[in-house]
């Protein structure tokens, strides 16, 4: 057993868990030894794997039931952590990230038997136990007035000094330049990722009074939006922060593999980097959150559309609600287009098909709408679907939605006619039963991908009375890095063309490109 080279450590515990199930029949310390679980450098690390042998939640959002361990595989654990307790001046700290779980686990790990052979971890996790720590963001929390102080213990957390570095340029007694510059001597300890994600924070710091969170809830992920009184940075400082962070991603891609007559197309700044694309639904061409492609085709009149069919065991009935809603330039909505109001878009000649309750054969529900009118009373238009019946998109075994262009109003036929359909996805977000799939920008007739799920309070909710729907088009319309930006950050390990005859290796959404911007997995892998 070796899982030592994969990446991500949510994935290797699954993994240990997925083998410790095919090997039943072996004892559990057969299975499991300290050189198989060398990847473990936290005790966050060990704690996962420990809810995967207990079939509980790998991601300790969730509470786990942790299971009782063969002694062996007791000393085993416990040794480990006694090496990072020894080694690790931040332990308490990790265990104090989930400090409920890790109560429940040193319980069941009776690590209070071991006092004699690891005095040094009983010793810590019965302070813990009792409360008895101090954790290093207790010691921030200290000295967060002092600046020099703070900054030295920042500086030996990279990633803490990323979340802080906000609040910090904010203090009106802090020496900005003092901040940047010691976060400048730092910033190659903090991974892409975490840079990608502070330099989009900062190039939207500015955009709405207000501040729009993601909520990861237990089931699923919805968006919060609270008025944002935090204390105004400067223009020019937040340009200095960019033009730092951009100028660390350029020195990490430096030490990629060289590449030679690389054409990077300008087709790829439409597509967002795929930053965190968690909870997206799997595609064959994966679009990322934000993306805006160019709607271009015939006629003044878009078809909408969503497509489902019923579960196939018995009761398996399936009610997918499609809808649409209008809001303007300054987010107020302006009509809905749904299974309650099908005529809600008379004005600009735009119709919801009706709604469609039961689908033993597969069933379809659209919406056409005259989008040349629209824009006149509109700035963008919002599609969204509900499983009225309450099962998860990733359960119904056919569901998928698109658009296509109608050449002529009330076009007689099939609802999908190939020949007219620009862009088909289906709709797949598992633990997930309302999603925002994609707004369209009236005014430069583009479609924004967005494939977020929204918060309700019950099933049979119409979308027109969630907020949440705004708040997931706020979110999108954010700016983000596009691709075109991201792949010039690599500019220093490339070879860059102006003309593609001229390229070995092309970027571009075409058909002939060498990475495309749905290579979603290989972005994240090789270029990240």
């Amino acid at each position: 057993l070796d899982v030592w080279d994969i990446p991500f450590k949510e994935n290797i515990a699954k993994y240990i868990s997925f083998i410790v199930e095919k090997n039943e029949d072996k004892p559990l310390s057969k299975i499991l030894s300290k050189s198989v679980l060398r990847f473990v450098s936290t005790p966050t690390d060990l704690l996962r794997v420990y809810a995967a042998l207990s079939k509980g939640d790998i991601t300790l959002r969730r509470n786990v039931k942790f299971i009782s361990l063969p002694r062996s595989i007791r000393r085993l654990f416990l040794n480990i952590l006694d090496d990072i307790c020894e080694n690790n001046m931040y332990f308490i700290d990790d265990l104090a990230r989930h400090e409920f779980l890790w109560k429940k686990a040193f319980e069941k790990l009776h690590v209070g038997e071991y006092k004699d052979k690891y005095p040094l971890l009983v010793e810590t996790a019965n302070h813990f136990r009792n409360d008895e720590y101090t954790t290093y963001n207790g010691l921030i929390e200290k000295n967060i007035n002092n600046q020099d102080e703070l900054l030295m213990l920042l500086v030996d957390r990279p990633g803490v000094f990323a979340r802080k570095l906000d609040e910090m340029l904010r203090k009106k007694d802090f020496d900005p330049v003092k901040t940047m510059n010691a976060f400048k001597d730092i910033t190659s300890g903090i991974s892409s990722n975490v840079l990608l994600q502070l330099w989009e924070f900062f190039k939207n710091r500015n955009l709405y009074p207000t501040r729009i969170f993601k909520i990861n809830g237990q089931y699923s992920s919805f968006y919060k939006e609270i008025k944002d009184n935090r204390d105004s940075i400067s223009l020019e400082i937040i340009e200095k922060v960019l033009f730092m962070i951009e100028e660390a991603l350029a020195y990490k891609f430096y030490g990629k593999d060289f590449i030679r007559n690389v054409y990077i197309d300008e087709s790829v700044k439409n597509y967002c980097l795929p930053i965190n694309n968690r909870n997206a639904s799997s595609q064959n061409k994966t679009l990322t959150f934000g993306t805006r492609i160019k709607l271009e085709g015939e006629g003044d009149f878009l078809r909408f559309f969503t497509h489902f069919k019923n579960m196939p065991s018995k009761g398996g009935r399936v009610d997918v609600d499609l809808s649409m809603e209008f809001f303007d330039d300054k987010f107020n909505e302006v009509c809905s287009l749904s299974w309650h109001s099908m005529n809600g878009g008379r004005k600009f000649e735009s119709y919801h098909s009706g709604d469609i309750v039961n689908a033993p054969n597969g069933a379809s529900e659209f919406i056409d709408f005259n989008y040349v009118k629209a824009k006149k009373y509109a700035r963008y238009a919002v599609v969204t679907n509900c499983v009225y019946t309450d099962q998860s998109f990733a359960d119904i075994p056919e569901c998928f939605s698109g658009v296509m262009f109608m050449p002529e109003k009330g076009k007689k036929g099939v609802v999908f006619n190939p020949e007219f359909l620009r862009y088909k996805f289906d709709l797949c977000q598992k633990d997930s039963n309302n999603n925002v799939a994609f707004a369209v920008d009236l005014e430069k007739l583009e479609l924004i991908w967005i494939d977020s799920p929204f918060n309700y309070d019950y099933c049979g909710f119409v979308a027109s009375e969630s907020y949440g729907v705004v708040l997931a088009l706020k979110n999108a319309l954010k700016e983000h890095m596009n691709l075109y930006d991201f792949f010039m950050l690599h500019s220093k390990h490339l070879s860059l063309v102006d003309k593609k005859e001229d390229a070995d290796f092309i970027i571009s959404d075409s058909d002939d490109a060498h990475l495309k911007p749905f290579d979603v997995e290989e972005i994240s892998e090789n270029w990240l």
